[in-house]
Parts: structure tokens; sequence; C-alpha cells
């Protein structure tokens, strides 16, 4: 007897959440899989789970290392899941990203050290700003809940906005 295949690419999902830095939630809504069961899976094979809550500055998927890349095309040939993931850092990271600089400059925190504390560059800390001006913190995080509401109904982000 041969085991089932899985419905789920768990080399792949393991590699984003080391490699690409996303979250558990990130992924449990990328895959559509339970985030329960995604960290089971991840204890069983000596991972440890990142602290609940804490900001993590994932990485874009233009930058991802190359043995990434090449699980994606491993998985997905298409170039769907790809941009799926695109997607997904656009419209639900990259604006957490921004709430957390600009809350961090309302504080009075500089560039340099928003950079420092989460591994970024300091251009791109003035770029998070600049793009996201004019919103508060609590408005992207209330925008970003929308289409995270409507990933976890397995709908588009189109439809969110």
């Amino acid at each position: 007897m041969t085991g089932r295949k899985s419905k789920y690419p768990w080399k792949l999902m393991l590699m984003l959440y080391v490699k690409g830095r996303y979250t558990l939630s990130d992924i449990s809504h990328i895959f559509g899989a339970v985030e329960g069961h995604i960290s089971k899976k991840f204890a069983e094979k000596g991972v440890n789970a990142r602290t609940r809550g804490k900001l993590s500055m994932q990485v874009t998927p233009r930058a991802f290392p190359a043995e990434l890349h090449e699980e994606i095309r491993n998985v997905d040939s298409s170039g769907k899941l790809l941009e799926s993931i695109d997607k997904y850092y656009r419209n639900v990271c990259l604006p957490l990203k921004a709430a957390e600089v600009l809350r961090l400059k309302e504080q009075g925190v500089s560039d340099r050290e928003i950079a420092r504390k989460y591994g970024i560059g300091r251009t791109a800390v003035g770029d998070l700003r600049r793009r996201f001006e004019g919103y508060s913190p609590v408005e992207i995080r209330q925008k970003v809940s929308a289409i995270k509401s409507h990933y976890k109904k397995g709908h588009d982000t189109k439809q969110a906005q």
C-alpha cells in the first residue's frame, strides 16, 4: 500500500517560514491550511515556532533565495503560486510593515533604529513611510484585517479592496 500524497507542499511551506520569514498565519492564508495543522507539522520536523504576535519582516518574493524560487517552480511551474505569494506580500505583509514603521516614527524612533531593529535597509524604512504617508497605523491594520478575512473565506484580495 502506498502512502497518500499530501494536500499541501510542506517543504515549500517550511522554506517560506524559515527562509522567507513568513508567519504561520501568512502561510495558512496563502495555502488555505489551518494554522494549528501547519504548526504541528513543523514541530514534527523539529522547527520551533516563533513568538506569536511578534512582527515578522517577510522577504519580498523578488528577493527569495534561489532554492526557494526553485521549490516554488517544483510545486507549480505555471508561475501562479509565485504570483499569489507576491500578491499576498503586497496586500498584507508590506502594509503591516508600513504600519509598524509609522507607529515607531510617531514615537520618535529614527529610520536607522527601525532598520536595525527589523534587519531591513534604512532606505526601505523611508520608502515604506513615504508609500503609506497619510495613513495611520490603525487604518492600515484595519484594511489588512479586511483583506485577511477575505483570504480566509477563499476570496481574491481584489474583492476586499
